[in-house]
């Protein structure tokens, strides 16, 4: 039977044995010989406490381990591949090829003594003295090209009719006047011998009046030829007479002058058609002028100047050289 008391909760055989206990303490105070009083003392029995459950002991879990963590490595930055470019194909060289050496054009002719000289047109023509070739000649390359062999003619002194388109040349030999055709064909002028003078070493062609003018270098003496039959004839004699030395000889129609070299001087002259006297106008820087012709319109004459084999310019006023 259990009873609650005081919130204290007992029972039978507590109870009892709480007694039992009680009669052993009474029963040895007895024995003092005296009557005595025997308290009673209850002691309360300990609250009942269900047997403890055993406790139950989870199985036994080896401490985990927390996996091994390798040592931090910063991520593998892969490498930043370039966008993808189509290869560059380079431009096709074309092979070297090597030019060939330039050469330089020749500063002289391929002829010694150039000493006639006339212009048709645009083409400059000359006359080689010791070869007897008439030439067609390029002032600014130097070079020269046959026309023609005149053979054994010796022509010393040109000029050029453009409203005849004929070029005059007085051949020293046989003393000739010969008119030279476009081709370089060669045709004598009168009979053979007619000019009668073999010292005609400038000529000139005035092409505003239609005289051919020449000048005896033998007799210092300015002559009119007669382009029909090819004769001479005396104009007047030129002042001074150290004009020997006039072996070239232009017409400028711009100033309507004779115009000369006298080689012994090396001054640039012109010569009066009436009188025969001899001005001069500038010097020039050649000694061995043999032949000239004046670019038409212009104050530019071409010379040869047979000392260095070659085709010059010089101003027509002044003698200087003209350099382009």
């Amino acid at each position: 039977m259990t009873t609650t008391r005081h919130g204290i909760r007992t029972t039978k055989t507590a109870t009892m044995a709480l007694v039992a206990a009680v009669l052993l303490v009474a029963g040895g105070c007895g024995g003092g010989g005296g009557e005595s009083t025997a308290e009673v003392v209850v002691v309360p029995a300990p609250p009942s406490t269900p047997p403890a459950s055993p406790a139950t002991t989870p199985p036994t879990t080896p401490p985990s381990t927390p996996p091994a963590t390798p040592p931090s490595t910063p991520p593998t930055t892969p490498p930043t591949t370039p966008p993808s470019t189509p290869p560059t194909t380079p431009p096709t060289t074309p092979p070297t090829t090597t030019p060939p050496p330039t050469t330089p054009p020749p500063t002289r002719l391929a002829y010694d003594r150039v000493s006639a000289l006339a212009l048709r047109g645009g083409m400059l023509l000359g006359a080689d003295t010791d070869s007897g070739t008439l030439l067609h000649l390029e002032a600014d390359t130097q070079t020269a090209n046959p026309l023609s062999e005149a053979g054994a003619l010796e022509i010393e002194a040109m000029a050029y009719d453009a409203a005849a388109d004929i070029v005059y040349a007085a051949e020293s030999t046989t003393q000739t006047l010969i008119a030279i055709a476009v081709g370089g064909a060669v045709e004598p002028v009168g009979l053979p011998g007619a000019l009668a003078r073999s010292g005609i070493r400038a000529m000139a062609f005035d092409s505003t009046n239609g005289v051919l003018y020449a000048v005896d270098s033998d007799t210092d003496e300015l002559l009119i030829l007669d382009t029909t039959d090819g004769t001479s004839h005396l104009v007047v004699e030129l002042s001074p007479a150290a004009a020997d030395t006039i072996e070239a000889m232009t017409y400028d129609p711009v100033s309507d002058a004779l115009v000369a070299v006298d080689r012994a001087t090396r001054f640039l002259v012109d010569i009066d058609r009436t009188t025969g006297v001899v001005t001069a106008r500038g010097l020039t820087a050649f000694a061995e002028i043999r032949a000239m012709a004046i670019l038409p319109g212009t104050e530019t004459i071409l010379v040869s100047e047979t000392h260095g084999d070659r085709i010059v310019k010089i101003n027509r006023m002044t003698g200087a050289t003209i350099v382009d």
